[in-house]
């Protein structure tokens, strides 16, 4: 039986082309989405810097789905780490300021819970 494995490698823009540009490590386009998506494989490989680092990224870029970061399997070994409930934590703080200024924006809608 044959075991499935993933590879990340590395790539340098080494050229002039601004083009070239969406191999390197952080293209101008990649989305919270994409960040969170690196976090959950490096979580999977047991890159446990790295993952809080990508998550991390995510979270700033605008990811704040904690349901997704806590029902789904991918970080479940990063969860005994102090850095995890941090990043809950800051994903919730965003997510409390998000809903602040649409309160504040919109007050005669309600927010969803």
């Amino acid at each position: 039986m044959q075991a499935n494995s993933i590879a990340v490698l590395p790539f340098e823009n080494m050229s002039d082309s601004k083009e070239d540009e969406y191999f390197s490590d952080d293209p101008d386009d990649v989305t919270a989405m994409d960040y969170n998506a690196l976090a959950e494989i490096y979580a999977i490989l047991n890159e446990k810097d790295k993952a809080f680092e990508a998550w991390k990224k995510a979270i700033l870029e605008g990811w704040l789905d904690r349901r997704r970061n806590t029902l789904y399997p991918y970080f479940e070994n990063l969860k005994d780490e102090s850095e995890y409930q941090k990043m809950l934590n800051l994903m919730q703080s965003k997510l409390a300021s998000l809903k602040d200024n649409i309160r504040k924006k919109y007050p005669a809608y309600e927010i969803c819970k």
